[in-house]
């Protein structure tokens, strides 16, 4: 049983793209702290916490207007937050609204944000100038956070996370390649097909154990990411374990003719809605 000081549980689901749907619990007071983890990052990457944000989520249902404003919190920051249902309207629309509205900060997925930088492209679409993007759910490329710094002069800082278990790592503030892993929500390692701890900074499987997890234990959880970890930061040399060469989902992967794995998804331009931001081309 969960301590009761705990507070009231609560339950979640994932979508299972490890390969299997997860139906897991949560305490008041471990979402507390992981919420308070996401609210640190905000001092780290110099954000200010008052300002306007947009989420522009597949998870939302559909929703009467252009968007439902929501009650801030220390997850997404304490300043007025409107949230939008991504493939309830064309880019040209999320484009317009982003305009009118200019927040300050944007969080979505790699994906959506992929999917909108092609279309500003192809269609000549207008966009505003944002401090931050603050993307969720799948990997960054290189070229995402080039277009990102090209057509919204922001600078992308990533977040890596499972629902299971909150946040795992954030984006150094000085280095796009290299994520610090959040020490105080998770212990995690890298480890090789046979279960043996990677050298550093050679790619492996990521394990998970959750801190404050009481609900759903987590001990030593595979998430089904392939990654590197180091002791300390190679981009700022802080002395903190650190994340480089985050490809993502093995399931997402192909392996090229000298071995190399690359992560990659297919935008449909011929689409005026966003229907999928992923293909899974595992199969």
């Amino acid at each position: 049983p969960v301590p009761a000081h705990h507070g009231p549980l609560h339950d979640g689901r994932t979508s299972g793209s490890t390969g299997q749907p997860v139906h897991y619990h949560a305490s008041a007071f471990t979402q507390r702290l992981i919420d308070h983890n996401y609210f640190s990052d905000h001092a780290r990457q110099g954000r200010n916490p008052m300002a306007l944000r947009a989420v522009i989520d597949g998870r939302l249902d559909t929703h009467e207007g252009e968007h439902v404003p929501e009650l801030p919190g220390p997850g997404q920051g304490m300043g007025p937050l409107l949230r939008r249902r991504d493939a309830q309207f064309s880019m040209a629309e999320h484009a317009d609204w982003l305009m009118r509205h200019r927040p300050r900060y944007l969080a979505t997925t790699p994906g959506w944000l992929e999917t909108l930088m092609d279309a500003a492209e192809q269609q000549g679409l207008a966009l505003p100038r944002i401090d931050q993007v603050m993307p969720y759910g799948s990997t960054v490329t290189p070229w995402l956070r080039e277009a990102v710094r090209a057509r919204l002069g922001a600078r992308i800082a990533d977040r890596y996370s499972c629902q299971e278990c909150g946040p795992l790592a954030f984006q150094c503030p000085v280095s796009d390649g290299h994520l610090h892993v959040a020490v105080t929500n998770v212990r995690l390692e890298v480890v090789d097909a046979a279960g043996r701890a990677c050298a550093e900074g050679e790619p492996g499987r990521v394990l998970v154990t959750a801190l404050h997890q009481y609900a759903t234990p987590l001990i030593r959880y595979e998430v089904g990411d392939i990654a590197a970890l180091h002791a300390q930061c190679p981009g700022c040399g802080e002395a903190i374990p650190t994340l480089s060469r985050l490809l993502g989902r093995r399931r997402f992967l192909i392996r090229l003719p000298d071995g190399q794995l690359i992560n990659f998804r297919v935008i449909d331009r011929k689409s005026t809605r966003l229907n999928s931001s992923h293909t899974d081309i595992s199969r």
